[in-house]
């Protein structure tokens, strides 16, 4: 939940994110036949492109705030959740040959980059002798915007990464168990953690 808090700190960002992974849910709890599940992704997709044209606009601005990006968390906590508990039990599993113990891996992975952002700015903050709740510019996007790059463009750069994560993370899980799974996605973290860092030096 706070992860996705976290990354609501540009425009659109937050926003764009959070409705490409419920369009993900949505085909995955279609398949599983969680037919309520999939009626509120569809919600919450139309709820953030009718908040989109708001968030960008420059004369009547509106911002998610803190309750709604951590309302936005709790239900992305709550799918994942009914993603690895009715693993068992689902269709996707038969569908794509996923291994059951890969299967909180793969949940993990789908929301890498704002878990791999919280975890970095923390482990930076205590590094440097400071809280790690404290606020600062070391999130990604900052890095991002402060290289000059749009709020949009941040946000579809910082979407794509969490989608190629996540896609070789799907692509690599048969051939491995969830230990050595789980040690690919540390590796492909600490690749981006370094990669980030040296884009802000």
């Amino acid at each position: 939940m706070n992860a996705i808090n976290l990354i609501d700190g540009i425009d659109g960002y937050m926003s764009i994110f959070s409705s490409v992974l419920f369009a993900a849910l949505f085909f995955i709890n279609d398949l599983n036949g969680y037919y309520t599940h999939s009626i509120v992704s569809v919600i919450f997709i139309a709820s953030m492109f009718v908040f989109l044209k708001h968030n960008f606009s420059r004369r009547k601005k509106l911002f998610v705030g803190d309750s709604g990006s951590l309302f936005l968390g709790f239900w992305i906590a709550n799918f994942l959740i009914l993603f690895i508990t009715s693993a068992p039990l689902a269709n996707i599993v038969d569908v794509f040959s996923i291994k059951l113990e890969n299967i909180p891996v793969l949940a993990i992975a789908s929301i890498n980059v704002p878990v791999l952002d919280t975890l970095r700015v923390m482990t930076v903050r205590i590094l440097n002798r400071k809280s790690p709740f404290s606020a600062d510019r070391n999130h990604l996007h900052h890095i991002l915007i402060d290289k000059n790059i749009s709020h949009f463009r941040t946000s579809l750069i910082l979407c794509l990464i969490n989608a190629i994560n996540l896609i070789l993370i799907f692509l690599l899980e048969p051939s491995f168990n969830s230990i050595e799974l789980t040690g690919i996605y540390i590796g492909i973290s600490l690749g981006w953690f370094g990669f980030f860092e040296y884009l802000k030096k």
